[in-house]
């Protein structure tokens, strides 16, 4: 007989993200179990279009409460576990059968891919989280947040096997945008507020406390929560690192270096292969002023790679490649090194094409050390294929390196070929500016640029430049 999964889920107001999610498991799971907590859009439409069974309750101000209600009502043989505003890799279920078949196996940690920071350009952190499992009525979630199934399992079935699925889920929720959108601060911080009350012992009700804190700016709060949450947690908690890693984030940007650094040396000793720590050691260096230092740290770094992600729940790739050698590079030109910061921001660049900022400090460093020929040939040689594309791009890293006369020469044959756009005019427009040419600038920034993501910043060197044109004779800035 086959063996059955299903995907069981908790959404309210998710019409935006759960489309994708539910697209991402077609074919491969065999059920899929909504429960809705109240929402107000189209989500259980979604759902249902989808093939969703779907129950409505109301929100029971409880997350346990809801991921049991959907456990419940899934007849499945397994169970996975999936947000709306995550994506399953469907290359990665090949080996879903397998998986399933296994008999010694309770459970399985998927490979988490969180994507954070802007949406435009996101970073990647990754960690393991337990997302797949045999649907057994005697396991079921704890915890009003940030609630777990693991704990149980383990206590039920004491000796349980758990193992690493190579499942790959994307998860967007982390976005700065999505998180400014959804505002669910208050009702976590509620909730954990209410766990703490009830538990004034339970460290991981501090530490997601923390977390809240932390997304809000609240760093004091966010120190205080992950400070309780240390004393109290336990060695073997899977979470741990996690919790290192963010109360070192909230001590770096309070700059509380004492602390901080008395933190990291304690933990690096525990955790000797957390690339993550030794890359906040060295960004705290260097902001402490003590960029020798911050040069060992970073060679740890790369040394290192990137952190094991089975190990540590919370780990950041770029750490141990692309962002060591970014930060090492600044670290060196701090001291004078330029040669060696100059070798440091080639491989950062190299390490992750289409990455621009190792190339804009590049550029910056050399507009100070090198002349107009060997600026032009270093930052050409990371565009050979000399499309009209890539010479904007030049010609934009040359405005980071000051060199707005290389900007024209580069740019305007193309303006009177007219093959520029509009973003090759407005780096033209801020090179002609740069290079004395008011006139030429303006002339550019008083075109219409209805419609284009680049009016503000047009009009914000508009104003600038007619600014400057009405100062009287002798009185402009030197």
């Amino acid at each position: 007989m086959p063996v059955r999964l299903s995907l069981c889920m908790i959404v309210r107001d998710e019409e935006t993200f759960l489309p994708r999610c539910l697209e991402s498991v077609r074919g491969v799971v065999d059920e899929i179990v909504v429960v809705d907590t109240g929402s107000r859009d189209n989500t259980v439409e979604v759902a249902r279009r989808f093939g969703a069974t779907v129950f409505e309750m109301p929100w029971p101000d409880d997350f346990s409460a809801a991921r049991n209600a959907s456990l419940e009502r899934a007849t499945g043989d397994w169970i996975l576990m999936l947000d709306a505003d995550e994506v399953l890799l469907p290359a990665s279920a090949a080996g879903l059968p397998a998986l399933l078949a296994d008999p010694d196996v309770e459970g399985y940690f998927v490979q988490m891919r969180h994507l954070v920071g802007s949406a435009m350009q996101p970073e990647v952190e990754e960690s393991s989280l337990f997302r797949l499992w045999r649907n057994r009525p005697e396991y079921r979630f704890a915890g009003e947040v940030h609630e777990q199934i693991l704990p149980t399992i383990l206590a039920r079935r004491p000796g349980s096997r758990t193992a690493h699925s190579g499942l790959q889920v994307v998860h967007y929720g982390y976005l700065r945008e999505v998180r400014a959108a959804r505002r669910k601060f208050e009702r976590n911080r509620h909730l954990l507020e209410k766990v703490i009350a009830r538990s004034p012992q339970d460290a991981f009700a501090h530490f997601n406390l923390g977390i809240e804190y932390y997304d809000q700016g609240l760093l004091q709060q966010a120190a205080a929560s992950f400070a309780a949450a240390l004393v109290r947690a336990r060695p073997g908690d899977v979470w741990r690192p996690k919790l290192v890693k963010a109360y070192a984030a909230t001590l770096l940007e309070r700059e509380e270096w004492a602390s901080l650094f008395r933190l990291l040396d304690e933990e690096i000793a525990r955790y000797p292969d957390y690339t993550d720590l030794y890359f906040l050691k060295g960004v705290a260096r260097v902001r402490a002023g003590q960029a020798e230092q911050a040069v060992s740290a970073f060679a740890r770094c790369l040394e290192l790679g990137p952190a094991p992600a089975a190990r540590y729940s919370s780990t950041d790739p770029g750490t141990g490649s692309y962002k060591a050698q970014l930060e090492l590079g600044a670290a060196l030109e701090a001291l004078g090194r330029d040669a060696e910061a100059r070798a440091a921001y080639r491989e950062a660049a190299h390490s992750r094409p289409g990455w621009h900022e190792p190339l804009k400090r590049l550029a910056a460093l050399l507009g100070r050390t090198a002349g107009d020929d060997e600026l032009l040939e270093e930052l050409r040689a990371f565009f050979p294929g000399r499309q009209y594309a890539d010479q904007v791009q030049v010609a934009t890293l040359l405005l980071h390196a000051r060199r707005p006369h290389l900007v024209v020469r580069l740019l305007e044959p193309f303006r009177q070929e007219g093959r520029l756009d509009r973003a090759g005019l407005f780096v033209l427009a801020r090179g002609l500016a740069g290079a004395g040419d008011r006139e030429g600038a303006l002339a550019i920034c008083r075109l219409d640029w209805t419609g284009s993501p680049l009016a503000p910043q047009v009009q914000r060197l508009r104003a600038e430049l007619e600014a400057r044109e009405a100062q009287p004779a002798g009185g402009e800035e030197p």
